[in-house]
This record gives structure tokens, sequence and C-alpha cells, in this order.
């Protein structure tokens, strides 16, 4: 009889713990920005995890972990509803199984953290409206193949998409400004980045380190900065393009890029590096394109002067084709007749029209446009 009752018991232990593992649901506490009214649930049948309600999703850390931790290494898809405008630190992290997130358009907020470690997510779409990715939020999705970034996204931060090592190439959308320290580093299988036409001013420390397979860097005019280490290690890197509005490229930026073949810049007036932008690479037998003209210029000065194979390349004014703007006025001289666009810094079209050959003026706002015809693109400030 004993043994039977321990029996019965038994069972009916598992039977409520089944049971209790079916639907696990409750509310979150508001997020603490504004008032927010959420719910969450977890179905064990299917796996699947679903937030409804409105507001922000909380922060979470490993000491105050989500009420669905427990569940981390069982979820497979997360559903976010329409209402939720923000995701909370960490509130995903961890989850080794995720196949599949939805993330609503009405979601503008992807905090630190938020999917990092998701080591089975194959894919993500991000909703526009999302401005910002934030530290770490895809850190670590080593499965981690499509990714696709909204109109209007500006920042990629710090980590955000670092050792995603099955990423084998990414589409920066026009409008991104920067790129955050480490954003992409060990993503080992990335060979292709497609960097916006404008708006992009800061590729930050260490940005694409390791990246083992990136084959080219064709980097937009608008930028300013190549921070250090930028490129460090992208030893199948064969060709760099650097363009006119780079002001400043910090010590070992291309270091280790042992395969790199040539480097093609548009300074008339190369800037002095205050360190060795390409340490560990034998420039030697690196093709250096300068523009014509300019090939005395920068044998004789330090870093450029190490190339010992400079060539060069067709410079706008040689050609013919002049860009530049004065008193509320751009000036166009040009060799034949072109669509030119008009760009704020931020990216967003505002003209389009044809320009005749020869000289034509059109006039502009003041402040800082990019002006584009045909390939070549130049950032101009219109002064009142």
């Amino acid at each position: 009889m004993k043994k039977l009752i321990t029996c019965l018991c038994m069972a009916l232990a598992a039977t409520l713990g089944s049971a209790t593992l079916k639907a696990q649901y409750g509310p979150l506490p508001g997020g603490g920005y504004g008032s927010s009214s959420i719910n969450w649930k977890y179905e064990t049948a299917t796996r699947t995890l679903t937030l409804t309600g409105y507001g922000r999703i909380p922060d979470y850390s490993n000491l105050q972990p989500a009420p669905w931790a427990k569940h981390r290494a069982e979820i497979k898809s997360i559903v976010i509803g329409s209402g939720i405008t923000s995701i909370g630190e960490y509130a995903f992290a961890g989850s080794s199984a995720l196949t599949s997130v939805q993330i609503p358009a009405g979601v503008t907020q992807i905090e630190d953290y938020a999917f990092a470690n998701c080591s089975a997510l194959p894919a993500i779409t991000l909703p526009v409206g999302v401005t910002e990715i934030e530290k770490g939020v895809f850190l670590n999705c080593s499965s981690l193949r499509s990714v696709t970034l909204p109109q209007g996204l500006q920042k990629v931060g710090d980590g955000s998409f670092a050792n995603c090592t099955s990423l084998p190439s990414i589409t920066l959308p026009l409008g991104l400004r920067e790129i955050e320290k480490g954003a992409f580093s060990g993503c080992t299988s990335l060979a292709s980045v497609s960097f916006p036409a404008a708006g992009l001013t800061d590729i930050d420390e260490g940005a694409f380190y390791g990246c083992t397979a990136l084959k080219a860097a064709t980097l937009p005019l608008g930028l300013r900065e190549i921070d250090k280490n930028a490129f460090w290690g992208c030893t199948s890197l064969t060709n760099v393009s650097i363009p006119a509005s780079v002001t400043e490229i910090k010590s070992g930026a291309f270091g280790g890029c042992t395969g790199l073949r040539s480097v093609t810049v548009a300074w008339t007036v190369p800037p002095m590096p205050r360190h060795p932008i390409f340490p560990s690479v034998p420039v030697a037998n690196v093709q250096l394109n300068v523009p014509r003209g300019t090939e005395s210029t920068y044998r004789s000065m330090p870093v450029w002067n190490e190339f010992l194979k400079i060539g060069t390349v067709a410079n706008a004014e040689v050609d013919g084709r002049r860009i530049y703007a004065t008193e509320g006025v751009l000036y166009l001289t040009l060799p034949q007749p072109e669509l030119v666009r008009i760009f704020d810094v931020s990216g967003r079209l505002l003209q389009t029209f044809s320009a005749p050959a020869g000289s034509s003026t059109l006039r502009l706002k003041a402040g800082y446009h990019i002006v584009q015809v045909g390939e070549t693109a130049e950032k101009v400030c219109v002064t009142e």
C-alpha cells in the first residue's frame, strides 16, 4: 500500500508539473519610459513566446532575468505584438533554440544585448522606425545569414553584430551615420559590405576587425574618419577605395590586410597620418592609385611614399568636371550632360535634375549637401 501511494503521488506531481508547463504567462512591470502594459505567454506545445499589449519591454540582466528566462533553451519562436514600442536590454538573450522573431513596425528601440547569443537564429528583419541598433544586440548570433536593415537607421552600435560568423553580406542603408566600435568584428564569413552612397561619416575602432572573408571596401563620399584597427586582419581584402572627404585615418586602420592589391585615393593633398595605417601589409607590392598630377606629392609624404607602385586615376577637375558652391549657389562644370542628384547629409534625396555640358548653376539652401554627378559625388558647403 505504501508503495502504491508513493507511485500515485509521483504520478500526480508529474501531471501537475506538465499542466503548469503547457502555458506560462503573466504581466510585465512598466518599463520606466511612460506607461506600459505588456503580457507574455509561453506555449510549450509550439515553443512560442508571445508578448502583447503596449509600451516597452523592460530591461533585464543576469541578476534580474526575464520571467521567461527558464525557457531560453526551448523557445523557437518569438511573436511581439503591434503595440510594443521598445525591446529592453537582455530581453531574449541566450535563447539558443530561437529560429524565428517577428518584430512589428511600431518598435523603434532595441536595447543592449536584446538578442545576444541567440545562436540558432538564421535571419532578422528590422522594421522602419528603428534608428539605432544598440550595443551587442545580435552579438554571437552565429547562425545569422540574412540581415535586413531599415531606411532611416542612423547607428550600428558597439559589437552589435560581432561574431555573427555565418553572415555572408550586409547592405547598409542610405542615411546611416556611424558604424561603432567592433560592430561587425569577427564576422568571418562577411565577404561583401555595401556602404550607403551618402550619410556615413564615421567608421569606428575595429568595426570590421577580423572579417577575414571581406574582399573589397569602397568607402562612400562624406566619410570623415576611419578609426584605429577598423579593418585590421581582413586578410582577403584586395581593393580599398578612400574618398576625398576622409580627413583622418587612425593607427592600424588597414593593418594585417595581407591580401591587399590596390588602394585608390581621391585626395589631391593627402592627409598626413600620425601613425602607420598599413602595418603588417607589404605595401611595396600594392598599387596606389592617386589623382592625376599628384604622384610627386604622394612620393614625398610619409606612409604614402612606402608604396613603390603609384598609378593615376581620373581627377574630376583635370577631366573637366568641377563641383563647388558658394554664396547660396552650386556651380557645375561638366564635359557632357549628366544626371545630378542632391542629397542632404543624412542621405535624403532633395532634388534630381539634368545638367547640360559646360557650366551651370543651381540655387541651394545654406548648409552641407551631397552632390552626385554620374558616379562622382562631392560634399559641398553652401554659404549664404
